[in-house]
């Protein structure tokens, strides 16, 4: 059953006059697509596949979403946003449960998986939303989206509308492929067709050329994935390593210096972009270098230990997070803290969170204890925190009870020397540390933090398991969110 007539229009009138942000922000176009597959809904001349009505229910879905969220964007009466949401979301989902949509390679289903990704994103389930992206550059493959030959003939604007469609599959393919540790779908060497070019109304130009940003940054982060953490990458030499390690973090540098997204005086919504595509880019960067250098002497059977500079990118990570957050959190009364969040800074914060907790129990750092506290407490200070955000401030919690308990009796490490070499990490400093936490993690939690549950006990041994395999490298960061720290 289609949401009411009267209603869509009233939606698709408003984003007509005031551009979707979520859109923009998501690649997805403008509102003449939306348009355009309500026509074909609501006054149909031929059938309408599967594919077409659950992408547009998807849109629908994500476009509600944004006018509940702008007060000033007047939901007309006897419009029911709540209601109007669920339907959308109910018709969206029966949409995917249709085998077609994952077994058939056309536009109208890869634009439809690719909002499933998004959602279950930010939903925080990382794994299905994993799952789903890795079906979509399937589909673009088998289209042939990847090589200009399936380009051919057709008109300017389909095919601008399909390099967009394969761009974004590809860098946000490429990113969850980097935070699970696997190998992308789509290899940067079968590849021949051209970047897309920015939409040429001013107001929009920006938002592309970010797009365009991000999808060089994903060619990055697929190189760190393929050249230093598959199976063969694994058996090179530290010397061939270290080589790969500084070519991509001169390449991550040149990205961050000339490559990030600029707004410009005519652009639409600049002080949005500012938030979503600029002050977020520090974070990124620092986070993506943390994790280049975690790899610069991975081998097959991994040694614990934590270069200078991975260790300088984690500490430099979540400090750029405390600096921009304040804006972050207050801009707007806070619309933009959970896309903030979920799109930046929980899954590439894991990484410096990590690293940061080893080195101050490894050299007794107190500087690195404050700053794990203060990262914490700043996730305290999210108002209807999701459940991702749940999960990692109950890690910050748990790893900065550790670290204050094994760090804040010792005697700190030299200042001169803590800069000048590698720390190697002990296993028994970290078996030592959980160990000496077990009696006074919970105390530590009612003094330090509100995000451990008082009345739960605190997992601390899945953690201490999570930190050792994390050592050896095989396990994953992300996987923090599969750790079930309360019993």
């Amino acid at each position: 059953q289609l949401p009411p007539v009267d209603h869509v229009l009233a939606l698709l009138k408003t984003f007509k006059s005031h551009p979707s942000t979520v859109l923009l922000a998501y690649g997805l176009g403008q509102i003449d697509e939306v348009e355009t597959l309500c026509r074909a809904a609501y006054f149909p001349t031929q059938p309408m596949s599967v594919g077409a009505l659950t992408m547009m229910h998807g849109l629908l879905l994500f476009l509600m979403i944004e006018w509940m969220l702008h007060p000033d964007l007047n939901i007309p009466r006897g419009v029911d946003p709540q209601a109007l949401y669920e339907q959308c979301e109910r018709n969206f989902d029966a949409g995917l449960q249709f085998h077609e949509i994952w077994t058939n390679p056309t536009l109208e289903n890869v634009k439809a998986l690719r909002i499933a990704a998004c959602r279950a994103q930010e939903n925080s389930n990382m794994k299905r939303s994993w799952t789903i992206m890795a079906c979509a550059a399937r589909h673009v493959l088998n289209m042939g989206l990847h090589r200009r030959g399936s380009y051919t003939n057709l008109p300017e604007h389909e095919v601008q509308d399909r390099l967009r469609t394969f761009w974004t599959i590809f860098g946000y393919e490429k990113n969850l492929a980097l935070t699970f540790g696997q190998t992308s779908t789509i290899r940067d060497d079968d590849i021949d067709v051209d970047m897309l070019m920015p939409c040429k109304d001013s107001r929009f130009t920006a938002w592309d050329e970010s797009l365009i940003s991000f999808v060089n940054l994903a060619r990055l982060e697929g190189q760190i994935s393929e050249r230093l953490y598959t199976a063969r990458a694994l058996k090179k030499s530290p010397q061939e390593r270290l080589a790969i390690v500084k070519e991509l973090s001169r390449g991550f540098d040149h990205w961050f210096l000339y490559q990030r997204p600029q707004a410009t005086a005519e652009t639409i919504y600049p002080d949005i972009y500012d938030v979503l595509c600029g002050k977020t880019t520090v974070v990124i960067y620092y986070s993506l270098l943390a994790t280049l250098h975690r790899s610069t002497f991975a081998t097959i059977e991994s040694a614990g230990v934590i270069t200078q500079e991975c260790y300088d990118a984690a500490r430099q990570g979540l400090a750029a997070h405390l600096e921009i957050f304040p804006s972050v959190r207050d801009f707007r009364e806070g619309r933009l803290v959970n896309a903030y969040l979920t799109w930046f800074l929980l899954y590439g914060s894991f990484t410096p969170l990590v690293v940061v907790f080893l080195h101050s129990i490894s050299v007794f750092d107190h500087s690195d204890l404050d700053l794990l506290i203060r990262f914490q407490q700043s996730l305290e200070e999210v108002v209807e925190p999701r459940e991702s955000t749940l999960r990692l401030r109950n890690a910050c919690a748990i790893f900065s009870s550790v670290a204050q308990a094994y760090v804040g009796s010792r005697t700190p490490a030299n200042e001169g020397l803590r800069t000048q070499h590698t720390a190697v990490i002990r296993r028994e400093n970290v078996h030592e540390a959980f160990e000496n936490s077990q009696n006074t993690s919970h105390s530590l939690a009612s003094e330090r933090s509100a995000a451990w549950d008082a009345c739960a006990d605190v997992n601390v041994d899945e953690m201490y398991t999570f930190v050792d395999n994390w050592i050896d490298g095989s396990q994953q960061a992300v996987d923090l969110f599969n750790v079930e720290f309360v019993t």
